[in-house]
């Protein structure tokens, strides 16, 4: 199985490009400190903490394919959780025409990536 370090690793790299795409493809013409302090808010709520909830869950189940399961599963919905509340944060409160749905729906590939990299760590927790 791949070692613990690969996994925190590999996790290192997603979670770079992944907070890089995310200030890049809406990045005002001039540094803004309020812009970098929501992408950081993003980055938090659909990159770290569903990562973090999936690999601690999945860590916690004694057989490879519920580690799979669950890592994959939690990742999903708790990054389709952290779009809908940075959508109830940062784009309702402006009043735009920005359905929270369609929000929340744009976790379902990063919630993916990180639910294959925690069950990557879980499964390597003896390693």
């Amino acid at each position: 199985m791949i070692a613990r370090k690969t996994a925190w690793g590999l996790y290192g790299v997603f979670l770079l490009a992944f907070g890089a795409y995310k200030y890049l493809i809406a990045a005002p013409p001039e540094f803004s400190i309020g812009y970098m302090v929501s992408v950081a808010i993003l980055v938090v709520l659909t990159g770290v903490i569903p990562f973090v909830v999936a690999a601690w869950l999945a860590g916690k189940m004694p057989s490879p394919a519920g580690q799979w399961v669950v890592a994959i599963a939690v990742a999903l919905i708790v990054c389709c959780a952290g779009y809908a509340s940075y959508w109830a944060l940062f784009i309702a409160p402006t009043g735009a025409d920005v359905p929270m749905q369609a929000v929340a729906l744009r976790g379902i590939y990063p919630g993916a990536i990180e639910g294959i990299l925690a069950g990557l760590l879980a499964g390597s927790r003896k390693s």
